[in-house]
């Protein structure tokens, strides 16, 4: 299915952030567990494309 083993290693991080958010007991409200998702995410993208333009 996919061809880098670190594509596998992504989508069970994701699988387990999933499950733990909606099986914990969050006091925290679904907007800032979103916003510290993407924020997350954005952060990871702009390293990323960093590195990418430094080679």
């Amino acid at each position: 299915m996919f061809k880098d083993i670190r594509d596998y290693q992504i989508l069970f991080l994701s699988l387990f952030l999933t499950l733990g958010i909606g099986t914990r007991d969050w006091t925290l409200r679904a907007e800032l567990i979103l916003l510290s998702i993407i924020t997350c995410l954005s952060i990871q993208w702009i390293l990323s494309m960093d590195i990418v333009i430094s080679n």
